[in-house]
């Protein structure tokens, strides 16, 4: 017994020895024994041949290498102390891992059928996400009737996969007309499936008809350094295992300083589906998990995407997303961030400090008890990719049967340059209402700058349907500031069905009406210290300062101390004396 605690004590304070492996894609040798660079492994495959992975165990790929067609699976766990550990040697750019790879029998003319008017189709176990020929992205259709067909901005779809069948529009067999043709062999280029306590970094790993990486059921993990999504539908799936009804979730991933860029810089008309989806998303179990300091560019989605819709759902709460830069200039379609769900499922997840520019459609915070507050969000353009209303910064309804939309808050955010009002609250004939949201202290400039089919007027700053008609329930609008610089006079807030324009003072008097708590809104200049440069910090003697109702937060846009003063701020940031850092 004395010898048995010995050795427990033995291995406690002396954790079992760790290895580092190299691998090498050009010249690196299965054959060898992976344990350094002149002796690298050539395949992924080693990865996982003999013992596995171990706790404490590096693997280590070449920079400047690619690995094509064969996906990283990752089932086997570090502990908290030793993690597994998978990145980066040498010097050069990140190493490869891309589910990229040539179509098989797409170069064989007799493997191609044709169905007349340049309609060919080849019989494909599953859809290759995104197609290339010779080297270049192919637009997807939108439907396979429009498939040729250009769209209402001139784009004409390629390409569309059903059934089986991959069909291409092609004026000659397409073994023919293109020398190579690829698309990605897999739904996942790289895959954690149960295992924890992990680091993943400095990788790129592309591809993946579903996603370029997805994490099932893990925990503790940290990815970092890495460029995720590059002509994968999705970058990063972070989601649940689920069988016989029960959902195991990821819990405490994080995910910070990586590059999520698509690739995907097609300008189309009607039809958002093209296949390129979301940069992350977090799917029915996925909770503790925290999404910061990544850049997000061109995803045709959302950037970041929370979904728990099953009643099986495990959820996706308690979740923090916060300081990302996200953008799409180059694309029609593209949420900054949404989150939705059953009630209950969707919950206490908080979005801050994100900075957004340049998207075509809305940010949608649904579910329940959520928290979005301290972004800022810039430049919302109408999508031609749908026959309706996009650009608002923020839209709040029930989007789908059995989903909840209440008890939100929205607090402190500045919204500057949208073609539609800030703030959209409506319901869209579904049960339910959205329902006890809290939207306070936000600044909203230069907003409505162009309704869909001139729906209300230039500068509205919030739309509200009708309570009883289109189900929105009690709201609170409170101590937040409307100002449109070159119409001051604009109305802050339309209510739809009364076809009903208001001031930020005439709202106010409103208050009580219908279970909404109005109070304290401005219409006003803010008196940014340089709005053109971009400086949005406010003057001494703004009408922001001190103007807020306290929300509980304790800090502002730069970590400044929220609670100066009597009151807090309206907006960003918190007046202190202290200059803004550069």
């Amino acid at each position: 017994m004395r010898t048995l605690l010995t050795l427990l004590v033995f291995f406690i304070a002396f954790p079992l020895c760790s290895t580092t492996y190299y691998l090498d894609a050009t010249n690196g040798s299965n054959a060898d024994d992976g344990l350094s660079p002149a002796t690298a492994w050539k395949d992924l495959f080693k990865i996982r041949a003999g013992a596995g992975p171990q706790p404490g165990d590096v693997y280590l790929f070449k920079r400047g290498e690619v690995w094509s067609g064969l996906p990283l699976y990752i089932t086997a766990s570090g502990t908290a102390s030793q993690p597994i550990r998978y990145g980066a040697y040498g010097s050069g750019a990140r190493p490869i891992i891309t589910m990229v790879a040539p179509i098989a029998g797409a170069d064989v003319a007799g493997n191609w059928t044709t169905g007349g008017d340049d309609l060919w189709s080849l019989s494909l176990a599953q859809t290759p996400g995104r197609l290339f020929l010779d080297g270049s992205e192919a637009l997807r259709s939108s439907t396979f009737a429009t498939l040729g067909q250009a769209d209402n901005e001139g784009a004409v779809g390629k390409w569309f996969f059903e059934g089986g069948q991959l069909y291409l529009h092609s004026s000659l067999n397409p073994a023919a007309a293109f020398t190579t043709m690829a698309g990605s062999s897999r739904f996942n280029c790289a895959l954690v499936e149960g295992a924890s306590f992990l680091e993943i970094t400095d990788l790129d790993i592309r591809g993946g008809s579903g996603a370029a990486l997805t994490i099932n059921a893990g925990s503790d993990i940290l990815i970092s350094s890495c460029s995720l999504g590059h002509s994968a539908n999705s970058g990063l799936a972070i989601i649940d295992i689920s069988a016989t009804g029960i959902s195991t979730p990821s819990v405490r991933v994080t995910v910070e300083n990586n590059e999520f860029d698509s690739n995907f810089t097609f300008f189309y008309g009607l039809g958002s589906e093209r296949g390129c989806g979301d940069g992350v998303k977090l799917f029915y179990g996925a909770a503790h998990c925290t999404i910061r300091n990544n850049v997000f560019l061109n995803w045709a989605h959302n950037a970041i995407e929370l979904l728990a819709d099953r009643s099986q759902d495990a959820g996706v709460h308690d979740n923090l997303i916060y300081d990302n830069q996200i953008t799409a200039p180059a694309i029609p379609y593209a949420h900054p961030f949404s989150a939705d769900g059953l009630l209950g499922k969707c919950q206490f997840n908080e979005f801050y400090r994100n900075t957004i520019a340049d998207c075509r459609t809305a940010i949608q915070v649904n579910g329940n008890d959520n928290r979005v507050h301290h972004n800022l969000i810039v430049g919302m353009r109408r999508s031609p990719a749908k026959a309706q209303a996009t650009a608002h910064a923020f839209s709040i309804g029930i989007y789908g049967a059995g989903l909840v939309s209440q008890n939100n808050r929205y607090d402190h955010n500045l919204i500057i340059d949208t073609d539609e009002s800030a703030f959209l609250i409506r319901g869209y004939n579904l049960p339910g209402q959205a329902t006890g949201h809290q939207i306070r202290n936000n600044i909203l400039i230069n907003t409505g700058l162009a309704p869909y089919q001139d729906a209300y007027a230039v500068g509205t700053g919030i739309v509200i349907y009708d309570t009883n008609q289109d189900g929105v329930g009690p709201t609170t609008y409170q101590n937040n500031l409307f100002y449109h610089f070159s119409s001051p006079t604009s109305p802050a807030v339309y209510v739809q069905d009364n076809a009903a324009y208001f001031s930020a003072s005439e709202f106010n008097a409103l208050n009580g009406t219908a279970g909404n708590t109005i109070s304290a809104n401005l219409s006003t200049d803010p008196q940014f210290t340089d709005f053109a440069a971009q400086d949005y910090y406010p003057l001494a003697t703004s009408p922001v300062i001190n103007a807020g109702v306290n929300t509980g937060l304790p800090l502002d846009f730069s970590g400044n101390n929220r609670l100066i003063g009597p009151l807090p701020d309206i907006g960003l940031y918190e007046l202190d004396g202290v200059a803004l850092p550069v």
